[in-house]
């Protein structure tokens, strides 16, 4: 197979160009198809309650780390262009500060899970759960790329101004993705 080199915040990681494939997504599909199984429906069923709970164990104020790639956040935002479709409320997989030297310090890059299906949700917060362990936290968005390509049609990928960002932000381990994911909290504003 083909080797390829990433650099993602001074740390060089060698990996096969398919790591995506084979027994590393097929693990990441089955836990996703086993908890949408076993658990989904007593999540949406105390939505409120989870919501709260990880609101109490892990909101904390807005800081930059926060956006670093490999986090699962949620927050809540205001857009720059409230006429257009936005979350409020998003749920963000962040792959961290945007590439883009103008606006470095000032964007993040994340997939919002709440543009997806409630099934793609939990698949792709799964995948990310496999990844991130795989990856020690760190994620880069050529990595997740051909991932992305099963959602066509869901405007999944977003930047964010850190500056539209509340004041806080609930930082979530990587063992209650799929449950954060699961949970219906978005918040659709502007647009049709």
């Amino acid at each position: 197979m083909k080797q390829t080199k990433h650099t993602n915040e001074n740390v060089v990681i060698t990996e096969t160009t398919k790591f995506y494939e084979g027994n590393f997504l097929k693990n990441a599909m089955k836990k996703a198809k086993s908890f949408v199984k076993d658990t989904y429906r007593d999540v949406k069923r105390n939505a409120k309650g989870i919501i709260k709970d990880l609101k109490k164990k892990y909101s904390q104020s807005k800081k930059p780390e926060n956006f670093i790639a490999g986090k699962m956040i949620a927050f809540q935002y205001k857009a720059k262009d409230a006429t257009k479709k936005y979350d409020a409320s998003p749920l963000v997989i962040s792959l961290g500060y945007s590439q883009n030297p103008k606006y470095r310090q000032t964007h993040f890059i994340g997939l919002n899970c709440h543009w997806l299906p409630m099934n793609d949700r939990v698949k792709i917060s799964s995948f990310f759960v496999e990844l991130s362990e795989k990856r020690n936290g760190k994620l880069l968005y050529s990595d997740v790329k051909p991932f992305l390509s099963k959602f066509k049609g869901h405007p999944v990928l977003r930047q964010y101004i850190i500056k539209n960002v509340g004041p806080k932000v609930i930082e979530m381990p990587s063992d209650v993705f799929m449950t954060a994911a699961a949970v219906p909290s978005e918040n659709w504003m502007g647009g049709r």
